[in-house]
C-alpha cells in the first residue's frame, strides 16, 4: 500500500484509507468524497470514491436490484458491465460494473459530454447501506484502479 491516510466517520460508523496525494471532501451528512489530482490544464474531471451511508430495511440484493433499475432507467446512458458477489469489510457485498456518459458539460466554451466508467460496491451492516463509488473518465480507470481496492480492502464497519 502506498501512502495512505485514514478518514473516521464516526456517525456513519466506518473507516478508509484514501491516497494521501487525493482531496477529502464532505458532499452531505452520509456521503464523502475523495478526489484525484486533476492531471493538467485541459483536464476537466477528478475521478474520485464516493461513500455514502444509507438506512435500508431492503437486504442487499434487494437494495442494489433496485439501484440498478433506478440507474439503468429510459433515456439513462448508464449499462450495466458486471455484477459480481464478492466482501467488504469481511461482510458479504455486491459489485457493479457500469459505462455510460457524463455530461453535458461545458469544456472550452463547448458543451461535452465525458464517457465514463463507474465501480459501485455495496456492503449491508445492520440497517446500513454502505455503497463505495469509483468514478473516472474511460481513459482514466485503470490507472486508478489498484488504489481504489485498496480503498475497499481498507474498510472497516462499525
Amino acid at each position: 500500500m502506498g501512502e495512505y491516510l485514514s478518514h473516521t466517520d464516526f456517525v456513519n460508523g466506518y473507516r478508509i484509507k484514501y491516497p494521501a496525494t487525493w482531496r477529502k471532501q464532505s458532499i452531505a451528512p452520509t456521503a464523502t468524497g475523495f478526489f484525484s489530482s486533476l492531471e493538467g490544464p485541459t483536464d476537466t474531471f477528478s475521478d474520485n470514491v464516493n461513500v455514502i451511508v444509507d438506512e435500508t430495511s431492503l437486504s442487499l440484493k434487494d437494495y442494489v436490484s433496485t439501484e440498478i433499475a433506478t440507474m439503468t432507467a429510459a433515456g439513462s446512458t448508464l449499462k450495466l458491465g458486471k455484477r459480481d458477489e464478492t466482501t467488504a469489510a469481511g461482510l458479504p457485498a455486491i459489485k457493479l460494473e457500469f459505462t455510460g456518459e457524463l455530461g453535458p458539460l461545458m469544456k472550452g466554451g463547448h458543451s461535452v459530454t465525458l464517457p465514463m466508467q463507474w465501480l459501485q460496491i455495496y456492503v449491508l451492516k445492520g440497517k446500513r447501506m454502505y455503497c463505495l463509488t469509483y468514478t473516472a473518465e474511460n481513459h482514466s480507470y485503470d490507472k486508478y484502479l489498484q488504489q481504489v481496492q485498496e480503498m475497499v480492502d481498507s474498510l472497516e464497519l462499525n
